[in-house]
C-alpha cells in the first residue's frame, strides 16, 4: 500500500516556519496531521547564498 506525504512550509528563516504534515493511503484523505514550529536560522541562509 502506497502512503502519500505532505509537507508544508509556511514562514522563512528570518523568523521561523510553521510546518505542517499530513500522511494519507493513497487515494484518500490523510489520516494523520500534524503541525509544529521551527525556529529561526539565519546561518542556513547565510549557507545556501554562498
Amino acid at each position: 500500500m502506497k502512503k502519500l506525504v505532505i509537507l508544508k512550509f509556511d514562514g522563512n528563516f528570518e523568523l521561523g516556519f510553521q510546518v505542517n504534515l499530513e500522511i494519507a493511503n493513497e487515494k484518500q484523505r490523510a489520516y494523520l496531521t500534524t503541525t509544529t514550529n521551527l525556529p529561526e536560522n539565519i546561518s542556513i541562509l547565510q549557507i545556501l547564498n554562498n
